[in-house]
């Protein structure tokens, strides 16, 4: 009698739990403050590449304000990919007289991201005389922020940046995102 040897190749897909995950510079060690002073009429961002496929959940700069606004002022922030185009926005959020803190802002809508990708995380805000700062690591060289100047403040973001000037320093901003969900092929071999 012969025997037959067969070989069954069963594939299960197994669900990984999604954790957050984040790309940006949420550990800027000593900091000092990019611009103070009328950057609101400025676009002001750092270039960061992303660790994995997924969709944007919100966006973490460190801020604050030296003295109160009248009327406070507005922030947001957005996603633009490493040539400048506008790919999605944060919600507005209010600051007045703010300390110096991560501040959040929500994502509105869906923006995709691509594993080794660079994108350009942005901060906006208007210029009520609050002596508004956003802050960076003090380590030169260890990135790059951008600013595209004389942009008002407005309810729509531009449909491009432009680098109107750069400094060799990693801004205090950061995407936190959900990851891609990823299936574990296994195989299992058995004989009869």
């Amino acid at each position: 009698m012969m025997s037959k040897l067969a070989t069954i190749i069963v594939v299960c897909l197994i669900s990984v739990p999604l954790m957050a995950a984040e790309f940006g510079n949420s550990d800027p060690g000593s900091m000092s403050y990019v611009h103070y002073q009328d950057w609101g009429n400025e676009i002001v961002w750092g270039s960061f590449s992303c660790g994995g496929d997924g969709t944007a959940d919100s966006i973490y700069a460190m801020l604050n304000q030296s003295q109160p606004a009248e009327p406070a002022d507005s922030f947001k922030c957005a996603v633009f990919d490493n040539s400048g185009n506008y790919l999605g926005t944060t919600e507005q959020v209010v600051l007045d007289g703010a300390d110096l803190a991560w501040v959040g802002f929500e994502v509105v809508g869906t923006i995709n991201l691509t594993s080794g990708t660079t994108y350009r995380l942005a901060v906006w805000c208007t210029n009520n005389g609050t002596y508004t700062r956003i802050w960076r690591s003090m380590i030169y060289g260890a990135g790059t922020i951008g600013y595209d100047t004389d942009v008002p403040y407005d309810e729509s973001w531009p449909a491009t940046v432009t680098q109107d000037g750069s400094q060799s320093y990693e801004l205090a901003i950061y995407c936190v995102y959900t990851p891609a969900a990823s299936e574990e092929t296994t195989s299992s071999r058995r004989r009869r």
